[in-house]
Order: C-alpha cells, then sequence, then structure tokens
C-alpha cells in the first residue's frame, strides 16, 4: 500500500472516498495539502470518484467580527476618541459646574475608558466562540503590556490630580486615548493566530 500523491508507503494511511485498487489509500497530510492547494468549489471532493471527504476540525473558525468597517472608526481612530473625550468633558462640566475643571477630566478620563472596555469586551465575548483558547492567546501577545501601560497612565493620572501637578493631566490624557486603537488591532492578531492552530482530519471512509 501506498500513497497515491506521494507514492510512500509510511503509515498511517487512509482510504477517505470509494476509491479502489492502487489510488485508494493516502496520507492524511498529503490530502490536506491536496485540498489547501485546489481554488476550485470542489475542493472538499475527491477528483477521481466526486466522493465528498468527510473532514472534521479540532476547532471552530473564528471571525473577526469586532473590527467591522462600521466599527472600526469608532474603535480605533485616535482623533475619534479624543475627541469623543473633549465632547464628555464639556458636557461633564456644563452639567457639574461646580467641580474643579481637573477633577472633570480625571472623571471623564475614567468613565470614557471604562464604557470603552466594557463596550469592547462586550463585542469579544459576543463574538468568540472559544473564550478560554481566547485568553490563552491573549496571555501570549503584547496585549497585556499595553493594559499594563494604560493602568500606569491611570495611577499616573491619579497622582497628578492629587499633587496638583495638573499640567500633566491633559497630556497623558490623550496620549491614552491615543493608544485606545490598539486592542481592536490586537484582537486581530489573536483571531488569526487562534485560526491557524485550527487543523484538519480526515475521517475513514472504509
Amino acid at each position: 500500500m501506498t500513497c497515491r500523491i506521494c507514492f510512500e508507503p509510511d503509515p498511517p494511511l487512509f482510504h477517505p472516498c470509494k476509491c479502489d485498487g492502487s489510488i485508494k489509500w493516502i496520507h492524511e497530510e498529503c490530502l490536506f495539502q491536496w485540498i489547501r492547494l485546489r481554488t476550485d468549489d470542489s475542493n472538499h471532493k475527491c477528483e477521481l470518484c466526486k466522493e465528498i471527504y468527510t473532514i472534521s476540525y479540532n476547532q471552530q473558525i473564528e471571525v473577526d467580527l469586532v473590527n467591522y468597517p462600521s466599527r472600526t472608526f469608532f474603535l480605533i481612530n485616535p482623533s475619534w476618541h479624543i475627541a469623543s473625550h473633549i465632547l464628555l468633558v464639556v458636557l461633564m462640566n456644563k452639567a457639574f459646574p461646580f467641580m474643579d475643571v481637573h477633577l472633570v477630566y480625571l472623571v471623564s478620563y475614567y468613565l470614557y475608558h471604562l464604557t470603552y472596555f466594557l463596550f469592547l469586551g462586550i463585542c469579544i465575548w459576543k463574538t468568540i466562540k472559544q473564550h478560554t483558547l481566547y485568553y490563552q492567546q491573549l496571555r501570549k501577545t503584547s496585549a497585556i503590556t499595553v493594559l499594563n501601560f494604560h493602568i500606569i497612565l491611570f495611577t499616573v493620572s491619579l497622582a497628578s490630580y492629587v499633587d496638583f501637578h495638573s499640567k500633566l493631566l491633559v497630556p497623558m490624557v490623550i496620549s491614552s486615548q491615543c493608544y485606545l486603537g490598539i486592542y481592536p488591532i490586537l484582537h486581530s492578531d489573536i483571531i488569526q493566530s487562534m485560526n491557524q492552530t485550527r487543523r484538519m482530519k480526515v475521517i475513514n471512509r472504509y
């Protein structure tokens, strides 16, 4: 018995279709490479007997539903985040005229980030099929480093207000807004790395 693609007899050999005789057997990896090379609509079908291969996968494919064009502008664009935060500051300043302007900056800064991360987290949670694998991949990426950077900015911003170094507050708020768009980009990288671990498995027909 030899593989009909590579002509090597190395086991294991599979019989995934109705073909018989010398073309009956095939290596699983050889079959997968053949499927990947074919670009027509019948790439999961035997080109000889026309039998459809029975193929399973070790995990579901993940689709990046967070970075849709309709959402990308609001999630990634730094100018949108800065403009939205300024608008929030103006609204809060009018709603609470008795508050110190720097305290308004600080509170609106926290509220904006909390709302953003809550919205992003809900989008990710609803669109991801394999949450455990996602967070395993998350720990392997630079997303944790970026998140820690934001935590440092939060702490320094609070310290700047408490220690009356108010001149540092606005630049830090603006720089933090510019970094918000990194998270959806990192999310796309995580989705891609998850799909790279997806493997096909052929099922023996007979």
